[in-house]
Formats: C-alpha cells, structure tokens, sequence
C-alpha cells in the first residue's frame, strides 16, 4: 500500500523481519552493511535485495540506506539487538532511510 507521499505500509509476519534484523535470510542474499561517518555508525546500506526476496518484498532495493527505526537514528549494534529482542511487543515498526538520495519509508505492520 502507498500513500500520497510516497510512504509504502506492509502486513507481515514477525519472523520475516527477524530474518531481515539477523540477517538470517540465506548465503547470496540480502547483506546489511554498515555505514559509518567519522568512526560514528550512521545506518546500514541494504545489498543483494532481488526480486522475491525478503527485501525486495518490503519494498527496499539493493543500495537503499536505512538511518533510522522507528524514528531512531541507528547509531549502535546495540539498537538492531534490541529491536530484535522486542518484535513480540511490537506493531508496527517504521524503517527511514533514503534511496538514490531521495527520502525512503517503510512502515512494517507486524502479525
């Protein structure tokens, strides 16, 4: 689903977003790499995201940039292991980022 400013919603289960928090999702698929600026972690870049894959599925591409969950800025591993640590508490989660420099948001409605 899209809204009008280009904001994509989805409905999924919470294991697909452990696999994608993990990184769970196979050899040769999705990777998230860390970004850093000036030793300081400033999100994680999204590769290997193909059509059918989990990614691809929540609407990110291969080379998107996630900087923020939940309207946090992702600036520790710490913070990926606590969302993990939460989904069952969890609703919604929102994913920031940017793609070819445009801003890119993801809203996962979790079931």
């Amino acid at each position: 689903d899209r809204d009008v400013t280009g904001v994509q919603t989805c409905a999924l289960p919470i294991c697909l977003v452990r696999e994608l928090v993990t990184g769970a999702t196979g050899a040769g698929r999705v990777r998230l790499v860390p970004m850093f600026d000036h030793a300081v972690l400033t999100g994680v870049r999204v590769l290997g995201a193909t059509a059918g894959s989990l990614p691809a599925a929540l609407g990110l591409a291969s080379g998107d940039v996630l900087s923020a969950i939940n309207g946090a800025p992702i600036q520790s591993l710490q913070q990926m292991l606590d969302l993990y640590a939460g989904l069952d508490q969890l609703t919604t989660v929102e994913l920031s980022g940017t793609r070819r420099g445009q801003p890119l948001i993801r809203t996962l409605r979790l079931r």
